[in-house]
């Protein structure tokens, strides 16, 4: 959309969706797996700006409100029966030392 060279590939099988987004610039792929067939996974095309403004509709969009968009039900670890946090230690599911 801004000149900047991105390859892209959708998927879909028995109710799971993918997206696989690779930055050529960034020499950076993102990949996102979807368990719930629906368009809410397309959404993760906002997660390329956090390279550079790769999409001009999401130039200001903010690290916090792109991870807010893609987490609409922040999920729940059954193991440590925790709510995980996008891209902390808490994304692992070794229960932590307390």
């Amino acid at each position: 959309p801004n000149g900047k060279k991105i390859i892209f590939h959708t998927g879909w099988w028995h109710g799971n969706n993918t997206l696989l987004i690779r930055l050529i610039e960034d020499s950076a792929t993102i990949i996102v797996l979807g368990n719930k067939f629906n368009r809410g996974i397309y959404h993760a095309k906002r997660l390329a700006n956090i390279f550079q403004p790769y999409f001009y509709n999401y130039e200001d969009d903010k690290i916090e409100d792109i991870k807010e968009d893609i987490l609409i039900n922040e999920p729940t670890d059954s193991l440590i029966d925790k709510k995980l946090k996008f891209g902390t230690d808490q994304d692992s599911l070794v229960k932590p030392n307390k």
